[in-house]
């Protein structure tokens, strides 16, 4: 089993990355 410390840094990483494509998403559309 996958060490939880790992899967949350792994989800962290992808909610910040997601949140931030949001962010220049939003910023980019007129």
């Amino acid at each position: 089993m996958l060490n939880p410390i790992s899967v949350t840094g792994d989800i962290g990483i992808n909610l910040a990355a997601g949140i931030a494509d949001l962010d220049l998403d939003y910023v980019g559309t007129p």
